[in-house]
């Protein structure tokens, strides 16, 4: 057993993504750790946040005993790119699994310059898309519903591919 990252926040689905991605580069040398509220804390070497309240919510966390990381949400060069291909004013609607995540996205959206669009967020239980409507996640799409609209898929935040539900 190797070194141990604990990871607080991020939302369910982030978790998932990122514990995949640190499994694939480090394999058996590091040990995830994902403790919730009133969990006993794991002898971490690092912790991984999802946001300063996620830390702050953490509050029995002795800063001193290992480095803290924030996460910080992007997008890849091609969901850029196909997002930036968009015309100007073109209503995209953020579906996330919270109402704070679709936020985060959209902060993150404009942030990278993807200002052009007009955003509304939505969460998992609580969206409605509209026929045609461009819908832009980074859910895996296991976790969407089948709606009336296409949904980007889950590697990408970008704008629906032909087929895709």
């Amino acid at each position: 057993m190797g070194k141990v990252l604990a990871i607080v926040g991020c939302g369910e689905s982030g978790l998932a993504v990122i514990e995949e991605q640190l499994r694939s580069l480090f394999g058996e040398e590091l040990e995830v750790a994902r403790p919730g509220p009133g969990q006993e804390e794991p002898r971490a070497q690092l912790w991984l946040f999802g946001g300063f309240s996620d830390y702050q919510g953490r509050g029995n966390i002795d800063s001193c005993a290992a480095p803290a990381l924030f996460a910080q949400r992007t997008i890849t060069k091609a969901a850029h790119a196909a997002i930036s291909a968009l015309p100007r004013g073109t209503e995209a609607l953020l579906l996330d699994e919270s109402p704070e995540l679709a936020t985060s996205l959209a902060e993150t959206l404009v942030q990278l310059g993807l200002d052009h669009l007009h955003l509304v967020t939505a969460s998992l239980g609580n969206f409605r898309a509209r026929p045609g409507q461009v819908v832009l996640t980074q859910l895996p799409s296991g976790a969407i519903l089948r709606g009336s609209a296409p949904v980007a898929g889950a590697s990408r935040c970008g704008p629906p591919s032909a087929g895709s539900s």
